[in-house]
């Protein structure tokens, strides 16, 4: 960790010098950390997509320093995979690109249009991608090897919140606000092709299929698909009770029957039990909200509001 603070000390101070100069920028070498270089053109490239986006109003130079430390913190990262000597699988990086071009044929619509998009063809476009996808794996797993073994519990919690009380503001309530929630709810028809989609993958699964690149490629879980679907060190009470019941029952490599809970409706399978805490894997699909379900939730508020405002029913 003195190695680490050293490098983040000499890096802000490189930050501030920086900005406090605001030099001119032309494209070069901006910062070197191990292998992995910062250039100048990197900067100016994530700065011209929060323009074209519409998210800097002022304060450019804050947004700009953000940007450096995001990139400086990402080499840093990518420094420690290549001393650590992480690597990521071949057979999970090709399953990480296909994911991303399936992603861009559903955005716009078909391959051609990809290509046209990009200007270029799919296999030049996934070479493109590679060496990117590569990079945010590796950081993904150098950010799980560095926080994997740091347990919060809620005491801990409690304790550094009763430390900071006289430090923190009061802020006392001004006023309180009731509200009706309508959550859209997906059609039958969804439902049934999400239930169909995720038994066809499941018999896939039976019958040989590999559980870790089907969740790559198919899972809705934005916080395991890119890992297979994985999540490690499952104790109760760290997700949902219908989740847990589930995966809880499974034995080791069990594949679970379909089952549903808040999120969506999931198929899971144990990889490991280590006494009360579990290794489990999970392919998570959620039916889709179409327009017409959105106009039933508003019609349905929008009448009950009419009702309220006629005084016909009490909020």
């Amino acid at each position: 960790m003195s190695k680490v603070s050293l490098i983040l000390f000499a890096f802000l101070y490189t930050i501030n010098s920086f900005y406090g100069q605001n030099p001119t920028l032309v494209d070069g070498v901006f910062a070197v950390i191990g292998n992995h270089v910062i250039f100048y053109s990197d900067i100016d490239d994530q700065l011209i997509q929060y323009r074209n986006q519409g998210m800097i109003q002022e304060n450019e130079s804050e947004i700009q320093e953000k940007i450096v430390e995001d990139l400086f913190f990402q080499k840093l990262l990518l420094h420690f995979a290549d001393v650590d000597s992480l690597e990521v699988d071949e057979a999970e990086l090709e399953n990480s690109i296909n994911q991303r071009i399936v992603f861009f044929e559903e955005q716009l619509g078909s391959v051609e249009n990809v290509e046209n998009y990009f200007d270029k063809s799919v296999p030049d476009l996934k070479d493109e991608l590679k060496p990117v996808i590569k990079n945010q794996t590796l950081i993904q797993k150098m950010q799980y090897e560095i926080t994997k073994n740091i347990k919060v519990s809620p005491a801990d919690v409690e304790q550094f919140y009763l430390d900071m009380i006289d430090s923190l503001p009061l802020i006392s309530a001004q006023f309180q606000v009731a509200q009706i929630l309508k959550v859209p709810e997906a059609a039958d028809l969804a439902i049934e092709e999400t239930l169909s989609k995720l038994e066809d993958l499941r018999t896939r699964i039976v019958k040989g299929a590999d559980f870790s690149t089907m969740a790559i490629l198919y899972s809705e879980d934005p916080g395991s698909s890119r890992n297979g679907g994985a999540y490690y060190e499952v104790k109760k009470g760290k997700f949902v009770k219908e989740f847990e019941s589930v995966v809880f029952s499974l034995g080791p490599n069990e594949l679970s029957e379909i089952f549903k809970t808040e999120y969506g409706y999931h198929i899971a399978e144990l990889i490991e039990r280590r006494g009360n805490e579990l290794d489990v894997r999970h392919i998570l699909m959620t039916p889709k909200i179409s327009n017409a379900d959105l106009v039933t939730a508003k019609s349905f508020l929008d009448s009950l509001k009419l009702e309220i405002m006629n005084n016909s029913i009490d909020f």
